[in-house]
Order: C-alpha cells, then sequence, then structure tokens
C-alpha cells in the first residue's frame, strides 16, 4: 500500500534579514492540531468525491495580531508524484468562510526533498492578540487512489515582512487509508498545457487560432469527442487542417492528440473560450471534474499606423519634487478602443516602477503626476522618489494586454528646491501693433522649459496664440485681420507644467484693421487654390468638413458655396476641431477618424487645457450624431 504524506508548512521569521535588535519583536503564533481534527479512518472513494476533511490546524495568537495572507501546501513522502495527480482541489477554510484553494492543481513544485505548491488567500486573515483562529483542511481525492494521505501545516507568509514567530510546527492530521469504489482501469481525458491562442493581438473579423493537446491520463483507451465554442454568440469556429484529434481517433493510456480551431469575431470584446472533452457524457472516466474548461481573451480593434511621442519632461529640465507635475504626450494613427498607457520612471537605464498605480487613457494626452512618489509593479507599493538626476519616463501603449508602442522620454532631474518663474517683456505696455503685421512677443524665465501664450481683453483670454512654445524667450506672431482693434490687449505667457504664468504690465494697441473684422464672413466655405480641403471659418477659426456627407445635414451648405481662396488665406485662422450643438451645453471634439469625444470638465479646466470658447463652432443636431461617440476627454 502507498502512502502519501501531505503539509502545509509555517516559515519561522527569526532569521529574516533586516531584524534589528531592539526594534519591537513581532508576535509569537503557537500552531497545534485541533481536537476537531479527524480521526485516522479508512476513507472509500466514489467517483468525483469531494470535501474529504483531513485537519483543522488551530493557531493561537501572541501579544499582537499578525496578518496571514499565504499557505504553503507541501509533502514530505518519496512518492508524491503519484499524490499529485491523486489529490486536487486542497482547500482552507476559516470556519466557514472558504480563504483559498488550489482549484483543479495539487502540488506542483519539487524542492528536491517533497512537492509544494504555495496558496495565496482569497482575503488575508488577522489573528488577533490572544484569540484563536481553526484553519479546517480538505480535499478531493480521484476515484483511483489507494493508500494512506494525510494533510498538516508547515509555512504561512504574512502581510508584513516581519510577520510572526512560530511555534509548534511541523503539525498534521491524521493518515487516511484511502480505498477505490470504482476499477481504475479507466480513461482520464484532460488539457494539461492548456491553451494557445494566436496571434498575440487578436482583432475582429481576422482569425484566431486555437490549439491545446488532448491527453490520456489514465488507464484505458478512449475515443474521445471534443467540443470548442465561445459563450458570445458571435464567436464562429471551424476546425483546422492541424486538428488530429478526431471522431474515430483512439487514445491509448498516455496518449495525445492535437485540437486546433479557427475563431472569427465580427465585434470587440472580452471572449470565453470554452472546451468540453466529452459534450455527450459517452466516455466513462475516472476523472469527469475536468472535462470542461474555459478561459477568456480579448478582441480588440486592429491598432493602425499607431506611434506615441512623449511631449515632457524636456532634455535637463527639472522637476520640483514633491509636487505636482504634467506628463503630456502625443500619439498617432487610429488608437484602439481598449488603448491604456502605462508609465515607468527610469533612473540611469534602470526601471523603478510606475508613475501612476493602474493604466492612464491613452486619449487624454496629459497626466499629473505627484513627483514624491512611484509605485512598484510587482506589489502596488508607493515608493518615495529622490532628487538627483539621470532620471527619465518610459510610456508603453497597450491593447488587448498586448504592447503596440512605447517611447522613452528625455533625461530629467528631481529637485526638491526649484523656484519657477515667467516675466513678459514685449508686449508689455504702450506698444501699438498693426493688424496684418508679425511681432515678436518676448518673455523671460527660469526653470521654465516650454510656455503657452494667450491674448487677453479686459480680464479675459480671448485666444490662444500658441499652445506650447518651446524657444525659450520669443515667438513670432502674425496678427490676423479678425482680432478687432483695440487698446486694451495684454499678453499671457504661462508654463502648463507648473502653472505659473505672467501677463503684460500694461495694455497694448491693435489697430489698423479692416473695420475690426475678417473679411471673409463667419460661416463661410472656403477651400485654398489648389488644395481638396473645405473649411467653414468663424472669426479667427477655421473647421475641417471631413466628409460631403455633412452638406447633406444642412440645408443651406454645399459645394455651390465653397469659396476658392489664396493658398495663404486659410492658414491665418487657427485650425479648431471643437464644436457644440444647439440647445446643447456640451462641447465636443472631433478626432482625424470622424470620432467624438466630450470634454467632460468646468470651464476653468477647459481654459487650463488651452481651449478658447470663441474656438467653438455651433452645429445642429444632426451634425452631432453623425460623429460616432468615443472615449470622454477629462481633466
Amino acid at each position: 500500500m502507498k502512502k502519501i504524506l501531505f503539509s502545509l508548512a509555517v516559515i519561522g521569521l527569526a532569521a529574516v534579514p533586516g531584524f534589528v535588535a531592539g526594534q519591537e519583536a513581532p508576535p509569537t503564533l503557537i500552531v497545534s492540531l485541533d481536537s476537531s481534527t479527524p480521526l485516522a479512518k479508512t476513507i472509500t472513494i466514489a467517483p468525483d468525491q469531494t470535501s474529504v476533511a483531513f485537519a483543522a490546524i488551530r493557531i493561537a495568537g501572541g501579544s499582537v495580531s499578525a496578518t496571514i495572507n499565504g499557505i504553503q501546501l507541501a509533502s514530505d513522502f518519496p512518492g508524491v508524484s503519484n499524490a499529485v495527480n491523486a489529490i486536487y482541489n486542497i482547500r482552507v477554510y476559516d470556519g466557514a468562510q472558504l480563504v483559498g484553494s488550489t482549484f483543479l492543481g495539487g502540488l506542483s513544485e519539487f524542492n528536491g526533498a517533497y512537492y509544494y505548491a504555495w496558496l495565496d488567500l482569497v482575503e488575508p486573515v488577522v489573528v488577533p492578540a490572544g484569540g484563536v483562529k481553526i484553519f479546517n483542511i480538505v480535499a478531493n481525492v480521484r476515484p483511483q487512489t489507494s493508500g494512506e494521505v494525510r494533510l498538516g501545516v508547515t509555512g504561512l507568509n504574512f502581510v508584513l515582512l516581519l510577520g510572526a514567530y512560530t511555534v509548534g510546527l511541523p503539525v498534521y492530521g491524521n493518515s487516511m487509508n484511502v480505498q477505490p469504489a470504482v476499477s481504475p482501469n479507466l480513461p482520464d481525458l484532460a488539457v494539461p498545457a492548456g491553451f494557445v491562442i494566436s496571434p498575440s493581438i487578436r482583432k475582429f473579423n481576422e482569425d484566431v487560432f486555437v490549439t491545446f493537446t488532448l491527453a490520456n491520463q489514465g488507464t484505458a483507451s478512449a475515443s474521445p469527442a471534443v467540443y470548442a465554442y465561445t459563450s458570445q454568440a458571435d464567436g464562429i469556429s471551424r476546425p483546422h487542417p492541424s486538428n488530429t484529434c478526431t471522431g474515430s481517433t483512439v487514445l491509448p493510456p498516455g496518449g495525445s492528440c492535437v485540437s486546433a480551431y479557427v475563431f472569427t469575431f465580427p465585434t470587440t470584446g472580452t471572449k470565453q473560450l470554452v472546451v468540453k472533452l466529452n459534450p455527450s457524457g459517452q466516455v466513462a472516466e475516472s476523472n469527469s471534474a475536468n472535462n470542461e474548461i474555459s478561459t477568456n481573451f480579448a478582441v480588440v480593434a486592429a491598432p493602425t499606423n499607431v506611434a506615441l511621442s512623449l511631449l515632457s519632461p524636456t532634455r535637463a529640465e527639472y522637476v520640483n519634487r514633491g509636487g505636482p507635475y504634467t506628463v503630456r504626450w502625443s500619439t498617432s494613427g487610429t488608437l484602439p478602443s481598449d488603448a491604456s498607457l502605462f508609465f515607468y520612471l527610469v533612473r540611469n537605464g534602470a526601471a523603478l516602477g510606475r508613475l501612476a498605480a493602474s493604466a492612464i487613457s491613452a486619449s487624454a494626452n496629459s497626466y499629473v503626476w505627484d513627483t514624491s512618489a512611484y509605485f512598484l509593479e510587482t506589489t502596488g507599493a508607493a515608493r518615495a522618489t529622490e532628487a538627483g538626476s539621470g532620471y527619465q519616463i518610459k510610456s508603453v501603449l497597450q491593447s488587448g494586454g498586448d504592447t503596440i508602442a512605447t517611447a522613452l522620454g528625455e533625461q530629467f532631474s528631481l529637485s526638491d528646491q526649484i523656484i519657477r518663474s515667467v516675466s513678459v517683456g514685449v508686449p508689455n505696455g504702450g506698444e501699438q501693433w498693426q493688424g496684418g503685421s508679425v511681432q515678436t512677443i518676448q518673455w523671460g524665465s527660469s526653470n521654465v522649459y516650454e510656455v503657452a501664450i494667450y491674448l487677453l481683453r479686459g480680464s479675459g483670454i480671448v485666444r490662444t496664440i500658441a499652445d506650447i512654445a518651446t524657444n525659450p524667450s520669443q515667438y513670432r506672431w502674425a496678427i490676423t485681420d479678425d482680432i478687432p482693434n483695440g487698446s486694451d490687449y495684454r499678453v499671457r505667457v504661462t508654463d502648463p507644467s507648473s502653472g505659473v504664468f505672467d501677463d503684460s504690465d500694461q495694455s497694448f494697441t491693435i489697430a489698423g484693421q479692416s473695420g475690426g473684422s475678417s473679411l471673409i464672413p463667419d460661416g463661410s466655405l472656403i477651400r485654398a487654390r489648389g488644395d481638396y480641403k473645405v473649411w467653414i471659418v468663424k472669426g479667427g477659426y477655421r473647421r475641417h468638413i471631413t466628409s460631403a456627407r455633412i452638406f447633406s445635414l444642412y440645408g443651406h451648405l454645399g459645394f455651390a458655396q465653397v469659396m476658392e481662396v489664396d493658398p495663404g488665406v486659410p492658414n491665418r485662422y487657427a485650425e479648431s476641431d471643437l464644436v457644440r450643438a444647439v440647445g446643447d451645453a456640451r462641447v465636443w471634439q472631433i478626432d482625424a477618424a470622424g470620432k467624438k469625444h466630450w470634454l467632460k470638465m468646468n470651464h476653468e479646466q477647459f481654459l487650463a487645457r488651452g481651449h478658447s470658447p470663441t474656438a467653438i463652432f455651433d452645429i445642429n443636431s444632426r451634425e452631432r450624431d453623425f460623429y460616432r461617440a468615443a472615449a470622454d476627454i477629462t481633466p
């Protein structure tokens, strides 16, 4: 009779590196076999036997509480390789609450002396100070098992590094004499290696290949049937020519065949692949618990020429450690709907951790980083940053769990004491600038590497002159003739990363405009001579009419109304992609793919992103509904 011994090992922490004499000692836990543990007996195993109770482990708390988050299952019997298949779905209960399970698995690791498996608890279990916890251990036993089995305790993991000392280990339950109730000479169909799904990015309307090896791990031959499908009705499957698991296949003990299928999905989303190894139940098996297995995978839109660029921080920039900093990026190409970004802090070529604990929407184009910390990728724990140089930010763009683009930013430094300042030099009051002329805006700055420039009239922003100007001290501004004459203009220069700004000290004048308005009436359709693009103009802005179908949404628009203008005329207008339907307060941004994104933010946040209310074009509800909705844009 074979003897199979199982145990759960508790790791004592007296020798854990990092414990320093004089520190408060961790609590001591006393581990013993509880009086409620099952007595030794003979168990007759029927097919699919479940919930055989093996041990009740008592853990008594010490002077302070201790939190357990993992248990190690192990076996000290040399023939445990048989037990790996014989005993499975080992479960640990805290009273009636299931706190951990190996599910269909058993003991899969071997350290040279015994097989073992670490079991992460579903929720950490707290052993209160002076209190007691009882862990009840049960497991499933396959019908072909024959021999003695016992379970005990040999290992615990704690939430804190110095979690607890342990006394009384190892502890074993009583041996159970397991006898099969049916003949062991039955097949056992299984998929030991799991599924292989390719390609790594599964795109809709393209073939997805699914393969797996079907093995007979029993002691008798079988002619298996295999049924593969998805739980979503849109999954269309067909066998692949490499499929060798057919209705005429006979698998002897230890034999195997390859099942191969091709799936096509007309929609995106999460799909569940389900495989039934014995769908009609026509094969009498020694273990039918694994006859239905499943896995999930994502089907995404195909990324088209996607590229990623980091715009900030810039080379040699000093970033204030401990304060907020705006990381900016841009993308090109058609982003998949599930595209997300992960940012990593790199120093001297080595990745330290993530800037954010979770993924960031790729369409946001900016993220405010708390520069005092980063997050370890393995545990999610926060770590403080250090002042110094050699830092970079790496961005990884993912879709469907796969990387589709990466970018590594310029080197920058983190400093504890950074004073940023901006000072407008020209115009600073009293200047007379002519409409249609090109003037140079000048400023001085300290620890500022790029700026945004706005035109103010009175106390409000009336135009964005430059979203981003990288020249450290000046910007050439062409004053278009749609800017009204006036003597109450000022210029604001802003550092986007910190919000530091300065305005002209006094007002300056813009004069010589043609009545203070554009020569082209608002609402006009224009097209540069020799170019195919049609624009609608309003104030100092132009909006691209991306499709001729938009004309049909208005009774007064058409190609007959398009004016041909000199090639330089459209460039006198700033391009805008902002629209708002009449009667609808929401402002939408239309992207290059013809999708609309709701700017889900208040007025101050709208202005902080560099937008101007005068850049919003009014449209009717039919055109608003013409564009497909995409991800919202939030601050």
